[in-house]
């Protein structure tokens, strides 16, 4: 049975056509217009294939009175795609992304706040004990605002440049935790040396701050031999972001230091001009011109005195050593010259 377009009545000379439904087929041609026209709306989202359609809503397109309709949809499908976007947006943290907010909690309009999230909001950002009631009054933009600058490189330490805040937690004792201000900040030293007990030589990087703490003083320790190497270099990345660390007087705090672990070198202050850093060490190169012996003159003193004449080879002949200091950059690797 030969099958006909039922918009334009022509023929369809191909075995199935293109079916919109059991009893319905389009040409070849009026399907690609009808595509066509759909196409031109520019959706948001997958574009609907010609056969989501009902035969009366194809008959409306191809005639031309098609627009609002369509118009109508792209409307309808945006709206649904920034829905199905929201609540999957909800699911996570809505300032990290963290897609385990198990233990964090829920703030206005049901979005999230995982755990890190809401710790390091309590314990750097607010004055005093923060209730439940508080994080459901607040929104995703309070918390963004208030911690899109809240830098936790290990679960030690966190750094809040908007408030100027460090929380410093005991590892041991979770509940345990001491706030302190960026000018609070006492001293900061930063080690280097080689580890002669492994076979690797091994570089060893250490870290110390001192920070006053309610009348007294107390001491964070990192070092690049624990936990993950990298978590060190985020955490020394982080002290040198810090304006009152660049202020602190030079000394035995403040400098980079190379040499045993017992070294009290005092060393001026170094930034790297590419990034910045203050983890800077010293290295020194030296080059050496000149010759112990000049040939020339060894033969010619040869030829006129003999055996003897060889030693005015010597004669004039000396080197001289040139010894050029290099900083390079722990941080990111630069050579330069201070």
């Amino acid at each position: 049975m030969e099958r006909e377009c039922f918009y334009c009545k022509k023929p369809i000379k191909s075995r199935e056509g293109n079916r919109i439904n059991n009893d319905t087929f389009l040409c070849d041609e009026c399907f690609n217009r009808c595509r066509n026209e759909i196409i031109k709306h520019k959706f948001q989202v997958t574009c609907p294939s010609v056969n989501e359609f009902s035969p009366d809503e194809i008959r409306t397109i191809l005639s031309g009175n098609g627009d609002d309709f369509l118009e109508a949809l792209v409307i309808t499908r945006e709206e649904e795609r920034l829905r199905r976007h929201a609540e999957k947006e909800k699911q996570h943290c809505c300032v990290c992304g963290n897609k385990d907010c198990s233990g964090g909690k829920v703030i206005k309009e049901d979005y999230l706040l995982c755990e890190r999230c809401a710790e390091n909001y309590t314990m750097t950002a607010a004055n005093g004990s923060v209730t439940e009631a508080f994080f459901a009054e607040h929104d995703k933009d309070f918390f963004i605002s208030e911690l899109g600058e809240c830098v936790n490189p290990h679960n030690t330490i966190t750094f809040n440049f908007k408030t100027r805040k460090i929380y410093l937690k005991d590892a041991l004792m979770k509940k345990n935790y001491k706030v302190v201000s960026f000018s609070d900040i006492v001293g900061f030293k930063s080690e280097m040396r080689v580890d002669e007990n492994t076979y690797d030589k091994k570089l060893v990087k250490k870290l110390h701050a001192r920070f006053r703490y309610n009348g007294s003083e107390i001491t964070y320790y990192r070092d690049n031999t624990t936990g993950k190497p990298q978590e060190y270099e985020d955490t020394l990345d982080c002290f040198s972001r810090i304006p009152e660390v660049q202020k602190i007087a030079n000394g035995a705090y403040g400098a980079s230091v190379t040499g045993s672990a017992q070294d009290n070198v005092k060393m001026p202050r170094v930034t790297c001009p590419k990034c910045g850093g203050i983890n800077c060490t010293p290295i020194s190169e030296s080059k050496t011109t000149g010759s112990d012996f000049y040939a020339s003159k060894g033969c010619c003193g040869y030829l006129l005195l003999g055996p003897i004449g060889i030693l005015c080879g010597k004669c004039g002949a000396g080197t001289e050593t040139t010894n050029t200091t290099y900083w390079v950059c722990s941080n990111c690797g630069n050579k330069f010259r201070n």
